[in-house]
């Protein structure tokens, strides 16, 4: 179960091998499960880019109309660690 949930989460799929072989998990069990987990992620990867394809123009407004306030928590959330690293070493 956790090869097939690992193949759906971004980073964690391209390193689920390693505890999968240190398991000892057969490779059958292992090819089956990943199997299942990369088919579901493809094919949702597949969904967004024909949706996203569509639908391009409401897309590139959206992300024009809020691309500011994200570039301005990005930067006060940065800030906030830095300044809570800052006063931890104190």
């Amino acid at each position: 179960m956790a090869v097939f949930l690992g193949r759906l989460v971004p980073m964690i799929r391209s390193l689920i091998s390693i505890p999968a072989g240190m398991g000892n998990m057969s490779f059958i069990s292992f090819s089956l499960y990943s199997l299942l987990g990369t088919i579901i992620w493809n094919s949702a990867l597949t969904y967004l880019g024909v949706y996203t394809g569509k639908n391009w123009g409401v897309i590139t407004y959206i992300m024009k109309k809020y691309s500011l306030v994200v570039k301005v928590c990005v930067v006060v959330f940065i800030l906030l660690y830095l300044v809570t690293k800052v006063f931890k070493k104190e």
